[in-house]
């Protein structure tokens, strides 16, 4: 059975949505290589690097891609491991910024949800709760032999 109009629309709709998201993951990349780059720091918890995909040859690429990224001199990248535990940032994603004027805000988000936090005391506490993640995270040296070895780890 053929989709109707207004399931052809829709479809297309999503496709063109779908290509949008990735033109805008691209455009983020290539901050990364611009001469003034932003400083990014990145922690990628164990279960995000372990996640199994549909297909092995597409996350050894993403592993490489992580890799070729982590050796950029603006890109931190670090593993929260499983023996890390239980913390504050389990339930959603979190960037924080700090604008020209000094000023940090946090932008967090979950499935379904996104909220720009600008209100100092709140920011402070998701900093506080980055900071309790990171500490609790792999070192960037030691991330990057934890993501080496993550496919020989893996074909175990």
């Amino acid at each position: 059975m053929a989709p109707s109009g207004g399931q052809q629309e829709s479809y297309k709709g999503e496709q063109e949505c779908l290509a949008d998201l990735g033109d805008a993951r691209m455009g983020r990349q290539e901050l990364l290589h611009r001469e003034s780059a932003p400083d990014v720091r990145v922690i990628l918890d164990e279960v995000a690097l372990r996640r199994p995909v549909p297909e092995a040859k597409v996350w050894a690429e993403q592993l490489s891609h992580l890799l070729d990224a982590g050796v950029l001199p603006n890109v931190a990248i670090q593993v929260l491991p499983f023996a890390a535990g239980v913390h504050d940032l389990m339930d959603s994603h979190l960037w924080l910024f700090w604008q020209r004027s000094g000023e940090p805000v946090a932008w967090t988000e979950g499935n379904g949800f996104g909220e720009l936090i600008t209100e100092a005391d709140k920011v402070l506490r998701f900093r506080l709760s980055y900071d309790r993640v990171r500490d609790a995270a792999l070192t960037p040296t030691e991330s990057t032999a934890f993501i080496k070895r993550l496919p020989e780890a893996c074909r175990e």
